[in-house]
């Protein structure tokens, strides 16, 4: 059986797998890996990262705008899709055969799109809006992913 032992050191942290039967002494152990983390800085009195981390490229302002106009349409279609859906699927169970509860969920659908899609619809630009604005959508991120 393997477990992890992490020993400090001046600068960095020294990680070694060791076995149960082995010893502990590093100099013994296999698999023994030096792992960057961070390092305590004595003068400032605090942990400085010792990884050299990628800086992340910055995206254009007007395409992320961009991106963020051709989500709009999506998110639409696909909140109209799920509430008809919904609304038509429930207005449906009450009839005997298949084209009776197509037309009920038809008629239903249509009825609720006219009475609440005004209402809908700024639900759906509200979710568009804050999506857009934390980045979450493909596309309309502050700074573009770092592949590694």
């Amino acid at each position: 059986m393997l477990r992890l032992k992490v020993l400090k050191k001046k600068s960095h942290l020294i990680c070694h797998a060791v076995n149960k039967s082995e010893e502990t002494n590093p100099k013994t152990a296999r698999g023994f890996w030096i792992v960057h983390f961070k390092r305590y800085n004595q003068k400032e009195n605090k942990m400085e990262n010792t990884d050299l981390q990628p800086t992340p490229e910055k995206r254009n302002i007007l395409l992320r705008i961009v991106f963020s106009l051709l989500w709009l349409f999506p998110i639409i279609i696909l909140v109209n899709m799920i509430f008809g859906g919904i609304v038509g699927g429930m207005a449906g169970t009450e009839t005997l055969t298949y084209d009776e509860g197509y037309v009920a969920g038809q008629k239903a659908s249509e009825i609720f799109f006219k009475n609440y899609g005004s209402y809908l619809f700024v639900a759906e630009i509200i979710i568009w809006a804050t999506l857009s604005a934390l980045g979450k959508l493909p596309g309309t991120a502050k700074f573009k992913k770092i592949k590694l």
